[in-house]
């Protein structure tokens, strides 16, 4: 059953357009399906999106995500759930992972 909230394409899928400030199976949040689904989506296309820019500097250093956890400093738990779209980076670790990608603070992907 649909939710009611407006709806938009996304490749191949059709989703509501709810915006997810924070992560709500960690708030307790109960969705409805078809914000479930959403919710799912907007992660999916999150960890693409991050994936596609890390994965290929990572794969040019010769370098694992363990690698790059090591090497900035940060929790593993930190560089396996960004790339998962299931972490927002504070600043002090997005400033250090972002700079042994070789990369600005701002040009790793949100």
């Amino acid at each position: 059953m649909h939710c009611g909230t407006p709806r938009q394409k996304i490749p191949a899928l059709t989703v509501c357009a709810r915006p997810f400030a924070r992560n709500p199976k960690r708030s307790g949040e109960r969705l409805s399906e078809c914000e479930q689904k959403a919710f799912v989506s907007h992660q999916r296309a999150l960890a693409a999106a991050r994936q596609a820019v890390v994965m290929t500097i990572l794969a040019k250093k010769g370098w694992t995500r363990g690698t790059w956890t090591t090497k900035a400093a940060v929790g593993k738990n930190c560089v396996y759930e960004y790339l998962d779209g299931k972490r927002r980076l504070s600043p002090p670790n997005r400033k250090a992972m972002a700079e042994e990608l070789g990369l600005k603070p701002e040009e790793l992907r949100e």
